[in-house]
């Protein structure tokens, strides 16, 4: 199976969504669990939509159901309960609409 994860994020807030993913989000999960870390690219746009806002993807590929890819619970391990919370909320502040996350076989 493969996993898209499309992520449409704000304009004014495209560098602190990309910040955070490279920064604390990616490496957490590289320290959770390296075939998860292994399995995900994080696609970074060239250009905008028509809308303004930026179209980020992760693909999973292979997506591993039995492994855990929910980024929430990776973060309150790594880093604890409270700055889970705090890096969480301003990772899903910059999106525009919610995330959609969409199956292939």
């Amino acid at each position: 199976k493969t996993m898209v994860a499309i992520n449409y994020i704000l304009p004014q807030r495209a560098g602190q969504f990309e910040m955070l993913t490279k920064t604390i989000i990616m490496p957490a999960i590289k320290r959770e669990d390296i075939n998860v870390y292994n399995s995900l690219k994080f696609l970074v746009p060239d250009e905008t939509n028509s809308d303004g806002t930026f179209t980020y993807m992760f693909i999973s590929d292979p997506y591993m159901e039995e492994k855990n890819y929910d980024i929430f619970q990776i973060l309150v391990k790594q880093y604890g309960r409270d700055r889970a919370e705090e890096y969480f909320e301003r990772w899903i502040s910059c999106f525009a609409y919610e995330q959609e996350v969409i199956s292939f076989r």
